[in-house]
């Protein structure tokens, strides 16, 4: 099956103060862009893998022994089952996100 995703027809949701997306899901796949403004922080620990894009911004994500720095331009790729966090954004972050559900 082949899709044409058209991003530009999709409301933006809010997600909370900081965040808000646009999501697509076919069968296991969700696809998200997301809009996170300064001051977005994860609280709590991830463990879903993620692939994503950094279109805008600076994204910062915590892992057990490190932090990663993701730029504008940078690909990401997140195993299953590694836990990671965002940490405190200081400004706008646009992202493009591939997650298995």
């Amino acid at each position: 099956m082949q899709s044409s995703i058209k991003f530009d027809n999709i409301e933006w949701r809010q997600l909370n103060e900081f965040a808000e997306e646009k999501r697509v899901t076919l069968g296991e796949t969700s696809m998200r862009l997301l809009r996170l403004a300064p001051g977005f922080e994860e609280v709590d620990w991830c463990t879903r893998g993620h692939v994503g894009y950094v279109i805008e911004g600076v994204l910062l994500i915590q892992f057990d022994q490190h932090t990663e720095t993701y730029t504008s331009g940078d690909g990401l790729h997140i195993d299953y089952g590694v836990p990671h966090r965002a940490l405190k954004l200081k400004q706008k972050t646009v992202l493009f996100i591939v997650d298995e559900n």
